[in-house]
């Protein structure tokens, strides 16, 4: 999600890989961005702040008492 075309191809090709660039973004954007491959990294923090936001309301509606909120139980 944080490459560049030539950083992802330069990072599978010195681990030897073979790795389709567009193939894998596609993926991503399928699954998290309604099919626009055209994300960015602004994106990517966007949906990820989003879960974030969501998690938290979540935790506070189950008032802490999950045991995901940094205590143990």
């Amino acid at each position: 999600m944080f490459s560049d075309r030539n950083e992802f191809n330069q990072f599978h090709h010195e681990i030897g890989e073979a790795c389709d660039y567009d193939a894998m973004r596609a993926e991503i954007a399928d699954s998290h961005f309604h099919g626009n491959a055209d994300f960015t990294v602004s994106d990517v923090f966007a949906l990820s702040s989003e879960g974030a936001d969501v998690a938290r309301s979540g935790m506070h509606d189950l008032g802490g008492g999950d045991g995901h909120n940094g205590h143990s139980t």
